[in-house]
């Protein structure tokens, strides 16, 4: 997957109330579109949706929207300013326990 710094991804999976067929047919073979949205989220600092009706997309529009409208850009300069082109995993702690940071999992420190 291709970073892009600036980017997060909130996504939504509706996997219940399908009919029968396709229900049985990812039982019978594994199905990696959910995985995949997990993966893409996590990556990113963004979250998976799974909403069980299509009547539920409004709660959840609402939920990403204020989210939006509540976030905070961190910037910080790294020790290791070897510029190799390697994963780096950040972490982001919190003082209040009471809250909790969405973040992505790291960066590709940038080549020579």
């Amino acid at each position: 997957m291709a970073a892009i710094p600036w980017l997060r991804f909130w996504t939504t999976s509706i996997t219940k109330g399908r009919c029968l067929f396709f229900n049985l047919s990812a039982l019978l073979f594994h199905d990696y579109r959910e995985q995949n949205l997990a993966q893409l989220t996590t990556a990113t600092g963004g979250r998976l949706y799974k909403p069980d009706q299509f009547s539920a997309l409004d709660a959840v529009y609402r939920e990403v929207a204020e989210e939006l409208r509540h976030q905070y850009a961190l910037y910080y300069k790294p020790l290791n300013k070897t510029k190799d082109g390697r994963f780096r995993r950040v972490q982001v702690a919190m003082s209040e326990p009471a809250l909790k940071a969405a973040t992505r999992i790291g960066y590709f420190a940038p080549r020579k």
